[in-house]
């Protein structure tokens, strides 16, 4: 392929690649973007159906980022009409998830989580065995994204904004 010259190219065009595009082609740069599949391909990370978006986390600057980052999916939902990240609450318990710090971080920041007792719990949500959970914290702004739609969305936005997007161009070597 002959060389290409813009103020941004980028290479993959997974969540972040297709984000990255978007982003750039909103604010107006000439944006390309080479992707080394076709549309729909299996090969990488961000494919599927179904990706865990929460807001728990035990360092406040995560927390902080997600809260960021769920205005932004929902301004990518309004730019392309589309429901992307269904919002469904989270649970988090057991000793390796440490529920009293995740719900101490996000009170602190002012997200919107309770804490409850295994029973109290276990009332709210029969389907799920809480026995030896300790304590239960549950978060409503946790739900789930759905990848295949949200980078299909942005890069569609990033085309109509005059982004190129190459799909079958594998790069085998950049040079400045």
């Amino acid at each position: 392929m002959a060389a290409t010259r813009a103020d941004l190219i980028v290479v993959g065009a997974g969540l972040a690649g297709s984000a990255a595009a978007w982003a750039a082609a909103e604010r107006g740069m000439d944006v390309v973007v080479l992707e080394a599949f076709q549309p729909g391909h299996r090969n990488g990370s961000s494919h599927g159906s179904a990706r865990i978006f929460r807001r728990a986390y035990p360092d406040p600057l995560y927390v902080r980022l997600t809260g960021r980052a769920g205005i932004l999916w929902r301004q990518l939902e309004a730019d392309a009409g589309e429901s992307l990240l269904q919002r469904t609450g989270g649970l988090d318990f057991g000793a390796r998830r440490d529920p009293k710090q995740l719900h101490a971080v996000l009170t602190d920041c002012g997200v919107p989580a309770e804490l409850l007792a295994p029973a109290a719990a276990a009332e709210r949500w029969p389907y799920v065995d809480f026995t030896g959970a300790g304590q239960v914290m549950y978060h409503e702004e946790a739900g789930v994204l759905d990848p295949d739609r949200a980078m299909a969305a942005m890069l569609r936005l990033a085309a109509a904004r005059g982004a190129v997007v190459r799909f079958g161009t594998p790069v085998t070597r950049l040079e400045a």
